[in-house]
Order: C-alpha cells, then structure tokens, then sequence
C-alpha cells in the first residue's frame, strides 16, 4: 500500500501530497514529523540509536523514543499514537500525549520539515517494548544528567545538535511534570 505525506507551507498548511516512497525531500519541499520523548515514572527518558542501515543519521542516537512521519490525513496526535505502536509496541491513550513544542527544522541539504514534539509520562519496563530492529538499534533509559554527559562527550554521536536535544528534552521534562502532576491533583 503506498504511502502518503501531506507537503505543507512555510504555515504548516496542507497544499499537496506525495508518494512517500518517491518523495526526495531534497528539493525543499515541507513535510510533516513527530517525536516522542517517553519518561518513565522516574523521570528518567528512552533514547533510541537509529539503526545503522537507514539512509539519514544511520546509527545517530536522538533524544526521542518514537520519530516518523506524518500521513496524509493523519493529525500530529494521530501519526504519534501509530508511531509509538509501530516503533515500540506501546498503545498509549491519546490523553497521555502532551504537545511540548513544534520546530521547523532546515537541513544544509535543504530537507525543510515541521517537527511535532510531544511528551508522555508512563510506568513501562524497557525488556517489554517491542523494537523493530530495521529502525532502531539500540534504546535505553537515560536521566538528564546521563544524557547530557553522553552529549557532551561524544556530540557526533547524536542526531540533532546539542542544544536543541537538550532544550527540548528539558521543555519536555518541564511540561510532562507539572501536567502529570496537575493530574494527581
């Protein structure tokens, strides 16, 4: 079955739709993301190292336990929901997703995107997710001083340039407890 993305303007409206499997998203052409940072009732997050036969930051980690791409007719909440099912086996509630920001983002080889992030607060245990291994290497539960040590030391080794991880990662953090705990209240 093929694949559909929206292709959207500079206001992230819908103005055609493409093929995802002919799309070369060099050609500028604005496209539709989303990304999941995934606390732990700890607070701790799941990272993911991309596996090492994709075509983009093939064996990069990202801050994000769930990355993919927006379908046509597909809400940003919609393409989270299916992604954290199909990337990890977790079937989350809408209601446990929370918007955290959404970035527009202009690759040097002129992939421009609109990122979605959202965040979710939730009691899971790693050995019981399910990867797909065509997508993701290798995941692990991080605290933020872990991940940010892992960044400074090694920030080749990490998809997105440090700042932006760790700012998001933090905005998340910040949003995700103060709802989870407007919740319990």
């Amino acid at each position: 079955m093929k694949e559909f993305l929206p292709i959207v303007d500079e206001n992230d409206n819908i103005v055609d739709k493409i093929d995802k499997d002919k799309f070369d998203k060099t050609t500028g052409q604005i496209y539709r993301t989303v990304s999941l940072i995934l606390f732990n009732l700890s607070g701790d997050f799941l990272i993911q190292r991309r596996a090492f036969s994709k075509a983009t930051f093939a064996g990069k980690w990202q801050n994000s336990a769930v990355a993919g791409h927006v379908r046509i007719n597909e809400r940003y909440l919609d393409a989270i929901h299916r992604e954290t099912v199909e990337e990890i086996g977790l079937n989350l509630r809408y209601q446990d997703f929370i918007e955290v920001e959404k970035v527009f983002i202009h690759t040097k080889e002129n992939k421009r995107r609109f990122m979605q992030v959202f965040a979710a607060k939730t009691n899971f245990k790693v050995e019981e997710l399910t990867i797909i291994h065509d997508e993701v290497a290798e995941i692990k539960m991080v605290d933020f001083k872990e991940f940010q040590k892992m960044i400074e030391e090694n920030p080749e080794d990490f998809m997105n340039s440090p700042e932006v991880a760790l700012r998001i990662v933090e905005k998340a953090r910040v949003k995700i407890e103060n709802s989870y705990s407007q919740a319990i209240l």
